[in-house]
């Protein structure tokens, strides 16, 4: 196995993150275009705010530990205002699209974690647990937080993200 240079692997980490988030906007797009949902230009702000956090900063996981819990906390925060843009258009009680939308929110994050574990069992990726990384922010050096404490505290972050956008709602 070739071992790359330091400047090798932050250019090909460079290059897999720009991909995946190009990958990313683009499925937002086609889930926008395919069912018609309507995203205004803000949406799309907020899902590449989201996106690149996650994907293009990712090297921000070997500079800064907590960085993935707060990730797990805005993340769901704000796709809150994605999936609540979609519930205000039934004729229901506000209640009602609060609760759906709080419901819809927690069910991609758990979506996500269950993703998550089924992804490191078929193919080894290791995408559990919090691990010191290299500078390219791809190589996981050591882990640092077991993977089953990383998804319980992930899923409770990302409802505490969810119960601050419902906070807001109905505040505001």
């Amino acid at each position: 196995m070739r071992k790359y240079s330091l400047k090798e692997e932050i250019a090909e980490g460079f290059k897999t993150r720009i991909i995946g988030f190009l990958l990313s906007i683009f499925g937002f797009w086609m889930f926008n275009y395919l069912s018609g949902a309507g995203f205004l230009y803000y949406h799309y702000i907020i899902f590449g705010m989201v996106c690149a956090a996650g994907i293009l900063f990712s090297p921000l996981y070997y500079v800064f530990k907590s960085y993935d819990k707060i990730l797990h906390f805005l993340s769901p925060f704000l796709l809150c205002f994605i999936i609540f843009f979609m519930m205000d258009k039934l004729q229901e009680a506000m209640y009602i699209k609060i609760f759906l939308t709080l419901t819809t929110a927690v069910l991609c994050i758990t979506g996500m974690e269950v993703g998550e574990y089924i992804i490191d069992k078929a193919l080894g990726w290791e995408l559990q647990g919090v691990y010191v990384r290299n500078r390219s922010g791809i190589l996981k050096l050591e882990v640092i937080q077991d993977k089953i404490d990383d998804a319980m505290q992930d899923i409770l972050f990302g409802i505490a993200g969810c119960i601050l956008f419902v906070l807001i709602k109905v505040l505001i």
